[in-house]
């Protein structure tokens, strides 16, 4: 039995199946050219992507770094959302790197991430409220698009 819906059901329906299973595929793995080989890893093992002089690096928790051919802006669409973060526009963390965070100046939040990025790392006042809600709910982004009210920390 093939049952007709009106437009305004489709629609719903349509929203609810992409609500229920996102088609948004992210990556669940990287390869790194070393010399002559790949090296294949999980993004579980990455801590951060962090750029410097415009070259992308990758930097695992076990202290190795690789040279990325992405950029930080097709890195942040590739990630999922709940896991990394765009810290500013020179650092996008996994939240398992994420060890400490200072209140700052202006209400910025100072970040310390473990393996040790080499320089001061900050989320601006904007977003402070949204990195907040992500480090203490696993919320998308994508999914706060102002300050919610589940809690700040």
């Amino acid at each position: 039995m093939n049952i007709q819906q009106n437009p305004s059901q489709q629609l719903l329906t349509n929203l609810l199946d992409d609500f229920v299973q996102p088609k948004q595929h992210y990556k669940k793995r990287f390869l790194f050219k070393l010399g002559t080989q790949y090296i294949p890893v999980g993004v579980e093992e990455i801590a951060y992507f962090y750029a410097e002089d415009k070259v992308v690096f990758a930097k695992l928790f076990s202290e190795r770094k690789f040279l990325m051919d992405s950029s930080l802006d097709e890195l942040e669409k590739n990630l999922n959302s709940s896991n990394f973060f765009r810290k500013n526009r020179k650092i996008i963390a996994n939240q398992q790197a994420i060890k400490n965070i200072h209140q700052h100046l202006n209400g910025k939040l100072k970040l310390v991430v473990q393996p040790t990025f080499e320089q001061e790392t900050f989320v601006s006042r904007e977003k402070a409220g949204a990195f907040k809600n992500w480090m203490a709910f696993g919320l998308s982004l994508i999914h706060i698009s102002e300050p919610t009210r589940l809690g700040m920390i």
